[in-house]
Parts: structure tokens; C-alpha cells; sequence
């Protein structure tokens, strides 16, 4: 949302990571692979898929609901079935991208 709205998104990320925001995906995929453009988090979508498989798996022989879990399974089933399996966890993120017409990246600034 941010980025769509125009604001620096190595500012916004800066500002979640020093507010209550802050968590494991904004301090290390945000704030690295997702901003330099890389994708090198170093984590196959495919392998965070099958894991996210057997703990909803496991979470349902409980009797568990967990709604956030299936959404971002979801999440994960789409970049995969464009074609994203064999790629970093962090480029989950092209997927919100591609619906909000927009890329999250660092400010290319003329260094000369």
C-alpha cells in the first residue's frame, strides 16, 4: 500500500521496523531481498508450500483453525502455479505486486 501510495520504501520499512510492526519478514525479507530486487533469502517457495502443507495438516488432526496460515498458503499456491515453485520465498511478494500494479524497491539514486 505504501509503495502504491508513493512513500520511499526504504523509509516505510524503516518506520515498521522501528514500530510495533516489526517482525522476522520486514526486518529480513523486506528490508533485503525484496528491496535490492535479489530474491536470495536462500528458501524454495516450493519447500515453505509443503511445509505450510503439513502444519495446517497438523493444525486440522487438532482441530485447529488457522485462518492466516490458510490464507497464506493461498498466497504461496498462486505464485507457484505462475510458475514461482523452484523460486525464493521472497518473491511471494511479485504476486501482491502484480495485483496493486506496483514494485516495492529501494530508490535507484544517481551516485556521480
Amino acid at each position: 500500500m505504501g509503495a502504491k501510495a508513493g512513500i520511499d520504501p526504504e523509509l516505510m520499512i524503516d518506520t515498521i521496523n522501528k514500530s510495533s510492526g516489526r517482525s522476522f519478514p520486514t526486518e529480513r525479507f523486506a528490508a533485503g531481498p525484496v528491496l535490492s530486487r535479489r530474491f536470495d533469502f536462500g528458501f524454495r517457495m516450493e519447500l515453505m508450500a509443503k511445509d505450510m502443507r503439513l502444519a495446517l495438516q497438523e493444525a486440522e488432526a487438532l482441530g485447529l483453525v488457522m485462518p492466516t496460515s490458510r490464507a497464506a498458503q493461498m498466497l504461496y499456491g498462486l505464485a507457484m502455479a505462475d510458475g514461482g515453485a523452484k523460486g525464493d520465498v521472497t518473491e511471494l511478494v511479485k504476486i501482491t505486486e502484480g495485483w496493486a500494479g506496483t514494485e516495492i524497491a529501494a530508490a535507484r539514486r544517481n551516485e556521480g
